[in-house]
């Protein structure tokens, strides 16, 4: 059969896109339009042809006994009643559950996650001494050099917000690291905090919750 014939391949594409394409027939015709481009181009423009004679046929029920057929050729089993009840019930429970998590969702806030502020800390040889890290409600501070004091002696840790005194967060460790809890009215003044210094101070931290020493260092605060 020569498919290269214009006519042949139009008659070819309207038989095949209103199935009256048969057997072996349609099988090579459908081998054919994997590597011929434009006999695709034909069976589509058949389709848009023909497209509005099919919308505007009626659909029309099949039969009880068609349905029945299939089901038999396919080995499925008649659906019960109670079965259909079922399955109508979860699915009404379904839509139910997923009705009161969108409200739920709507009516309570989601809380935004808490911001990680980190300083590092350098010694006077511009050499990193300390990270600090706060988080939600805990603040760790570990040691990158071990230092050494004085026994009357501490280092003590200060947040220095804008416009307000420092508020201590602690003593430093000399060395290894330190985790403690923040109160909740100093956990909330990081966000306008943009540093962080250590003062020094008699032993066991500032007797009068003000920085009374020279302060030795200082570092930026940033989130991340």
């Amino acid at each position: 059969m020569k498919y290269s014939d214009p006519e042949l391949r139009q008659k070819l594409a309207s038989e095949y896109v209103l199935g009256t394409l048969h057997g072996h027939a349609r099988a090579r015709f459908e081998r054919l339009l994997l590597s011929d481009a434009s006999l695709r181009d034909e069976v589509a423009a058949w389709q848009t042809r023909l497209m509005p004679l099919a919308d505007a046929i009626p659909p029309i029920n099949p039969p009880p006994h068609v349905w029945r057929n299939i089901q038999t050729r396919l080995g499925m089993q008649t659906v019960s009643r109670w079965s259909l009840a079922f399955w109508r019930n979860l699915g009404l429970i379904s839509t139910a559950a997923a009705l009161m998590l969108a409200v739920y969702i709507a009516i309570v806030p989601l809380r935004a996650p808490a911001l990680t502020y980190v300083a590092l800390i350098n010694d006077t040889q511009a050499k990193p001494a300390w990270v600090v890290s706060a988080s939600g409600s805990q603040l760790t501070i570990k040691s990158l050099a071990p230092r050494t004091l004085a026994a009357n002696q501490s280092l003590q840790l200060w947040l220095l917000p804008t416009g307000a005194k420092p508020v201590s967060l602690g003593l430093v460790p000399l060395t290894g690291s330190k985790t403690a809890a923040l109160p909740t009215q100093v956990s909330g003044q990081f966000a306008r905090a943009p540093a962080v210094a250590i003062s020094l101070e008699p032993a066991g931290g500032s007797p009068t919750g003000q920085p009374t020493g020279p302060v030795l260092y200082q570092g930026p605060l940033v989130t991340s």
